[in-house]
């Protein structure tokens, strides 16, 4: 089954930091998703990498796609993730 890997997204990390992400070398994790920061002329999303996806597609309506494997390793905690099955606001 196709999932996204990675966005990499046009954005400052501060931002995302105050929001409670841990930031290392420019990237968040959360859950299974890399959110990598990057500088760029227009904030937003400026490509994605797809895990088990066909290699043939390297852009998908005009945002560039990469191929590649799931985030390794575990998820870092995060002060809104959900505990058995419940979130911060229940």
């Amino acid at each position: 089954m196709t999932t996204v890997a990675e966005l990499e997204v046009v954005s400052p990390v501060e931002p995302w930091q105050h929001l409670g992400l841990h930031v290392v070398d420019g990237a968040a994790r959360i859950g299974g998703i890399t959110l990598r920061f990057v500088e760029g002329p227009t904030p937003g999303v400026a490509g994605w990498t797809l895990a088990d996806a066909p290699a043939a597609s390297t852009d998908i309506d005009g945002l560039p796609t990469r191929h590649g494997e799931p985030p390794a390793g575990d998820v870092p905690d995060h002060p809104w993730a959900s505990t058995r099955g419940t979130t911060w606001w229940s």
